[in-house]
Protein backbone atom coordinates (compact mmCIF):
# COMPACT_ATOMS: atom_id res chain seq x y z
CA UNK A 1 0.00 0.00 0.00
CA UNK A 2 1.73 3.32 -0.90
CA UNK A 3 1.12 6.78 0.49
CA UNK A 4 1.24 9.96 -1.38
CA UNK A 5 4.41 11.53 -0.75
CA UNK A 6 3.15 14.49 -1.27
CA UNK A 7 0.99 15.80 1.35
CA UNK A 8 -2.10 18.58 1.00
CA UNK A 9 -3.34 20.99 3.05
CA UNK A 10 -6.92 21.16 3.40
CA UNK A 11 -8.99 24.21 2.50
CA UNK A 12 -7.17 24.25 -0.93
CA UNK A 13 -3.87 25.18 -1.00
CA UNK A 14 -1.34 22.13 -2.03
CA UNK A 15 2.18 21.61 -0.48
CA UNK A 16 3.59 22.04 -3.79
CA UNK A 17 5.85 19.03 -5.81
CA UNK A 18 9.04 21.28 -5.94
CA UNK A 19 8.80 22.24 -2.36
CA UNK A 20 8.25 18.83 -0.63
CA UNK A 21 9.33 16.41 -3.59
CA UNK A 22 10.14 12.63 -1.87
CA UNK A 23 9.33 13.89 1.66
CA UNK A 24 8.98 10.57 3.53
CA UNK A 25 6.24 9.39 5.78
CA UNK A 26 8.50 10.48 8.56
CA UNK A 27 10.61 12.23 7.52
CA UNK A 28 13.36 15.01 9.51
CA UNK A 29 11.38 17.90 8.08
CA UNK A 30 10.80 20.15 11.34
CA UNK A 31 6.77 20.24 12.49
CA UNK A 32 7.44 23.93 12.11
CA UNK A 33 8.23 24.40 8.73
CA UNK A 34 5.31 23.33 7.84
CA UNK A 35 3.37 26.26 9.75
CA UNK A 36 3.46 28.35 6.61
CA UNK A 37 1.99 25.97 4.46
CA UNK A 38 -0.27 24.49 6.79
CA UNK A 39 -2.38 28.21 7.39
CA UNK A 40 -5.47 27.72 4.82
CA UNK A 41 -9.23 27.38 5.23
CA UNK A 42 -10.35 24.08 6.22
CA UNK A 43 -12.74 21.69 3.97
CA UNK A 44 -15.70 21.01 6.65
CA UNK A 45 -14.10 22.67 9.37
CA UNK A 46 -11.02 20.40 9.78
CA UNK A 47 -7.37 21.67 9.49
CA UNK A 48 -3.96 19.74 9.17
CA UNK A 49 -2.15 18.04 6.80
CA UNK A 50 -2.98 15.29 4.94
CA UNK A 51 -1.97 12.02 4.18
CA UNK A 52 -3.74 9.28 1.26
CA UNK A 53 -3.51 5.80 3.37
CA UNK A 54 -5.40 3.82 1.99
CA UNK A 55 -5.38 4.32 -1.61
CA UNK A 56 -7.34 2.01 -3.77
CA UNK A 57 -6.62 -1.33 -1.47
CA UNK A 58 -10.15 -3.19 -0.77
CA UNK A 59 -8.16 -5.65 1.79
CA UNK A 60 -9.77 -5.53 5.74
CA UNK A 61 -7.22 -2.58 7.14
CA UNK A 62 -6.52 -2.65 10.82
CA UNK A 63 -6.88 -0.09 12.55
CA UNK A 64 -5.75 0.94 15.94
CA UNK A 65 -6.94 4.16 18.60
CA UNK A 66 -4.59 5.51 21.23
CA UNK A 67 -4.78 8.45 23.08
CA UNK A 68 -5.61 10.57 25.84
CA UNK A 69 -9.00 10.64 28.16
CA UNK A 70 -12.16 11.81 27.18
CA UNK A 71 -10.49 13.08 23.33
CA UNK A 72 -12.82 11.36 21.31
CA UNK A 73 -11.69 7.91 20.36
CA UNK A 74 -14.65 6.07 20.61
CA UNK A 75 -16.72 9.23 19.36
CA UNK A 76 -14.64 8.65 16.02
CA UNK A 77 -14.78 4.88 16.16
CA UNK A 78 -18.66 5.12 17.07
CA UNK A 79 -19.36 7.23 13.62
CA UNK A 80 -17.18 4.94 11.50
CA UNK A 81 -19.36 2.24 12.50
CA UNK A 82 -22.72 4.38 12.49
CA UNK A 83 -22.93 3.91 15.97
CA UNK A 84 -24.53 6.83 18.23
CA UNK A 85 -21.68 8.80 20.09
CA UNK A 86 -20.83 6.95 23.94
CA UNK A 87 -20.50 9.63 26.55
CA UNK A 88 -19.68 7.16 29.54
CA UNK A 89 -15.62 6.81 29.22
CA UNK A 90 -14.30 3.78 27.21
CA UNK A 91 -12.60 1.05 29.27
CA UNK A 92 -11.98 -1.87 26.40
CA UNK A 93 -14.47 -3.25 24.12
CA UNK A 94 -13.81 -5.71 20.80
CA UNK A 95 -15.41 -4.61 18.03
CA UNK A 96 -16.18 -6.97 15.01
CA UNK A 97 -15.27 -5.99 11.63
CA UNK A 98 -17.21 -3.63 9.92
CA UNK A 99 -17.45 -1.17 6.62
CA UNK A 100 -17.90 2.57 6.41
CA UNK A 101 -18.61 4.45 2.67
CA UNK A 102 -16.74 7.45 2.52
CA UNK A 103 -18.38 10.62 0.47
CA UNK A 104 -17.26 9.93 -2.74
CA UNK A 105 -18.78 6.53 -2.52
CA UNK A 106 -15.51 4.30 -1.29
CA UNK A 107 -16.02 1.83 1.04
CA UNK A 108 -13.18 1.40 3.52
CA UNK A 109 -13.01 -2.20 5.39
CA UNK A 110 -12.05 -2.42 9.14
CA UNK A 111 -10.86 -5.44 10.59
CA UNK A 112 -12.25 -6.30 14.03
CA UNK A 113 -10.13 -4.92 17.07
CA UNK A 114 -10.21 -3.42 20.28
CA UNK A 115 -11.11 -0.26 21.92
CA UNK A 116 -9.16 0.95 25.22
CA UNK A 117 -9.77 3.65 27.13
CA UNK A 118 -7.67 6.71 27.58
CA UNK A 119 -5.98 6.28 31.27
CA UNK A 120 -2.40 6.36 31.66
CA UNK A 121 -2.85 2.58 32.80
CA UNK A 122 -3.21 1.32 29.25
CA UNK A 123 -0.13 3.08 27.74
CA UNK A 124 1.58 -0.33 28.17
CA UNK A 125 -0.51 -1.67 25.72
CA UNK A 126 0.55 1.20 23.02
CA UNK A 127 3.68 -0.88 21.45
CA UNK A 128 1.31 -4.10 20.70
CA UNK A 129 -1.16 -1.69 19.41
CA UNK A 130 0.91 -0.20 16.95
CA UNK A 131 2.63 -3.60 16.09
CA UNK A 132 -0.46 -5.33 14.97
CA UNK A 133 -2.60 -2.66 12.84
CA UNK A 134 -1.94 -1.07 9.78
CA UNK A 135 -2.55 2.45 10.75
CA UNK A 136 -2.75 4.15 14.21
CA UNK A 137 -4.59 7.18 15.30
CA UNK A 138 -3.58 9.13 18.15
CA UNK A 139 -6.27 11.85 19.92
CA UNK A 140 -5.50 14.75 22.36
CA UNK A 141 -8.10 17.31 23.55
CA UNK A 142 -6.26 20.57 21.74
CA UNK A 143 -8.05 22.87 24.58
CA UNK A 144 -6.68 20.74 27.36
CA UNK A 145 -3.78 20.46 26.13
CA UNK A 146 -2.69 24.65 25.41
CA UNK A 147 -4.66 25.42 28.69
CA UNK A 148 -3.23 22.76 31.36
CA UNK A 149 0.04 22.17 31.96
CA UNK A 150 -0.05 18.66 33.40
CA UNK A 151 -2.58 17.10 30.52
CA UNK A 152 0.05 18.42 27.93
CA UNK A 153 2.91 16.90 30.07
CA UNK A 154 1.04 13.38 29.80
CA UNK A 155 0.26 13.99 26.17
CA UNK A 156 3.59 14.69 25.14
CA UNK A 157 5.14 11.70 27.55
CA UNK A 158 2.71 9.50 25.22
CA UNK A 159 4.08 10.71 21.91
CA UNK A 160 7.55 10.59 23.27
CA UNK A 161 6.83 6.84 24.35
CA UNK A 162 5.05 5.88 20.74
CA UNK A 163 7.46 7.38 18.52
CA UNK A 164 10.29 5.24 18.87
CA UNK A 165 7.67 2.31 17.72
CA UNK A 166 5.15 4.35 15.25
CA UNK A 167 8.00 5.56 12.53
CA UNK A 168 7.61 2.85 10.18
CA UNK A 169 3.51 2.64 10.73
CA UNK A 170 1.01 4.87 9.31
CA UNK A 171 -0.14 7.67 11.46
CA UNK A 172 -2.02 10.70 12.08
CA UNK A 173 -2.76 13.04 14.83
CA UNK A 174 -6.19 13.69 15.84
CA UNK A 175 -6.49 17.37 17.99
CA UNK A 176 -10.50 17.07 18.93
CA UNK A 177 -12.44 19.91 21.03
CA UNK A 178 -11.29 22.90 18.72
CA UNK A 179 -14.90 24.07 19.82
CA UNK A 180 -13.72 24.52 23.26
CA UNK A 181 -11.13 27.17 22.31
CA UNK A 182 -11.32 30.57 21.27
CA UNK A 183 -9.07 30.07 18.26
CA UNK A 184 -9.66 29.56 15.36
CA UNK A 185 -8.34 25.94 13.62
CA UNK A 186 -5.73 27.54 11.96
CA UNK A 187 -4.33 29.11 15.00
CA UNK A 188 -4.43 26.29 17.04
CA UNK A 189 -2.67 24.13 14.22
CA UNK A 190 0.42 27.07 14.30
CA UNK A 191 0.27 26.98 17.97
CA UNK A 192 0.19 23.13 18.42
CA UNK A 193 3.38 23.29 15.72
CA UNK A 194 5.42 25.91 17.87
CA UNK A 195 4.81 23.78 21.01
CA UNK A 196 6.39 20.38 19.51
CA UNK A 197 8.98 21.96 17.50
CA UNK A 198 11.56 21.01 19.46
CA UNK A 199 10.46 17.37 20.46
CA UNK A 200 11.68 13.94 19.24
CA UNK A 201 8.73 12.95 18.31
CA UNK A 202 7.82 16.43 16.32
CA UNK A 203 7.86 14.03 13.04
CA UNK A 204 4.31 12.56 14.09
CA UNK A 205 2.60 15.77 13.08
CA UNK A 206 5.02 15.88 9.43
CA UNK A 207 2.87 12.65 8.73
CA UNK A 208 -1.32 14.16 9.10
CA UNK A 209 -2.49 16.64 11.58
CA UNK A 210 -5.90 17.61 11.81
CA UNK A 211 -8.08 20.01 14.46
CA UNK A 212 -11.69 19.01 14.69
CA UNK A 213 -14.75 19.16 15.88
CA UNK A 214 -15.96 15.51 16.44
CA UNK A 215 -19.49 16.64 17.79
CA UNK A 216 -19.97 17.77 13.96
CA UNK A 217 -21.08 15.34 11.68
CA UNK A 218 -20.17 17.51 8.30
CA UNK A 219 -16.57 17.90 10.11
CA UNK A 220 -16.47 14.25 11.37
CA UNK A 221 -17.30 13.22 7.70
CA UNK A 222 -14.19 15.01 6.19
CA UNK A 223 -12.13 13.59 8.54
CA UNK A 224 -12.98 10.56 7.33
CA UNK A 225 -12.38 11.28 3.76
CA UNK A 226 -8.98 13.48 4.52
CA UNK A 227 -7.66 9.54 6.36
CA UNK A 228 -9.05 6.98 4.63
CA UNK A 229 -10.19 8.79 0.87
Amino acid sequence: MNIKKVGKILGGIAIGVGAVIALPVAGPVGAVSLVGALIGGGIGGVTGVVVDFFGKDSKANKLGIIGMQASGKTTFLNNLRGLEAVLNPTSRENFESFKFELSNGKTIYIDKGNDIGGAKNYMVEYRQIIEKNDIVLYFFNVSEYLTSIDYKRECNSRLDHINGNIKNKKSAIIASHSDLSQHSKNKLIEEILNQVRDKKYSNLFNNAFFVVNLTKRNEVSDLMDKIFG
